[in-house]
């Protein structure tokens, strides 16, 4: 989620973007993170504030990202929602098979 950026009226009443302050990023990933939460039913959905770039990383289950956009699409202060689909290993050893009595991770001269 992007965040829009501040308009600051300068010296000369001009208009400029100005970079949103860190504790407001914190504050709206704090805001997202409860508002996906309740939304999409998903207790492990999470918000990391990205205060370089304005943004906010939100993470839900795959399965509640249709709910999370359209809540997050919805509210002001998100001026822009891009999903992306990423893979979490949930399992450090999920890839590795067992073969016989041995543990992951031993190796053996049995031929395959």
């Amino acid at each position: 989620v992007v965040l829009p950026p501040l308009i600051s009226l300068g010296n000369g009443g001009v208009a400029a973007d100005v970079q949103v302050v860190a504790s407001l990023v914190s504050a709206a990933a704090r805001e997202l993170a409860a508002g996906v939460a309740a939304a999409t039913s998903d207790t492990g959905a999470w918000a990391q504030s990205q205060p370089a770039s304005n943004t906010v990383l939100v993470g839900v289950r795959p399965e509640s990202l249709a709910a999370a956009v359209t809540w997050l699409g919805a509210h002001r202060a998100a001026h822009w929602v891009e999903p992306h689909l990423r893979r979490v290993p949930r399992n450090r050893e999920s890839g590795e098979v067992i073969q016989g009595r041995y543990q992951p991770g031993v190796s053996t001269n049995v031929p395959f």
